[in-house]
């Protein structure tokens, strides 16, 4: 098949299928996910959020223009085949964002059980089995977002931003945890960027959302 691979189209309709908060426990695990099949380089791992998936999917943009490219770099994922299949085996939360197990052997057995190569399919083919894999990763946020979320945001965090919910000021946070006010706004601040969030206000309201904490009546602190 020859023909070329309009990757910008790809990219055009995965930009249409993901609405995703800007969760950095939520993007590095789809991120991580996505560094294997889309073949990004190891500085993409590092990015989060929107921007990071973006800069995944231009660096294949540029390093694979065609079928034939596509198939190469499959093959070279085939010949290393403990990285994918390491991954599935050893933390299924980031196989999932690949399309599950199903998905990364679908690919991996196209390419060994083609009958003629770069693959025995047509174009609209390739593109009916990549759209569904890749578009599936960016709705994973409606089914996992809340529970990716935890495993990233430690209990005492979580417990600082219930309070807060509920109206209490760091000062009155720390008087009944019994931290230091110092403490309670690390904590704040560091939950604040694990959620991606702008400020103390939308990290509660972004916990909120993802049903992280609850929000509640304002509890008086005891005065000693």
């Amino acid at each position: 098949m020859g023909g070329q691979i309009n990757l910008r189209r790809v990219i055009e309709l995965i930009d249409t299928l993901y609405e995703a908060p800007e969760t950095p426990a939520l993007w590095d695990g789809v991120l991580s996910g996505l560094s294997e099949v889309l073949g990004a380089r190891a500085f993409c791992l590092s990015q989060v959020g929107p921007e990071g998936t973006r800069l995944c999917l231009d660096n294949l943009d540029r390093h694979v223009a065609s079928a034939e490219d596509l198939t190469a770099w499959i093959t070279d994922l085939v010949a290393r085949g403990p990285v994918p299949l390491g991954v599935i085996q050893q933390d299924r939360r980031l196989a999932a964002p690949l399309g599950g197990t199903d998905g990364v052997l679908t690919i991996i057995g196209l390419v060994k059980h083609s009958d003629d190569p770069p693959f025995a399919c047509e174009e609209a083919e390739l593109f009916a089995l990549l759209v569904p894999l890749m578009a599936r990763a960016f709705r994973l946020h409606k089914i996992f977002a809340a529970k990716v979320s935890k495993l990233a945001l430690p209990p005492r965090q979580r417990e600082v931003l219930a309070l807060g919910a509920k109206g209490l000021r760091s000062k009155e946070i720390a008087e009944q945890l019994g931290l230091s006010q110092r403490t309670v706004e690390h904590h704040f601040t560091e939950a604040t960027k694990r959620l991606g969030a702008r400020g103390r206000a939308q990290a509660i309201a972004s916990a909120l959302d993802q049903g992280l904490i609850t929000g509640g009546t304002r509890q008086t602190t005891r005065k000693k």
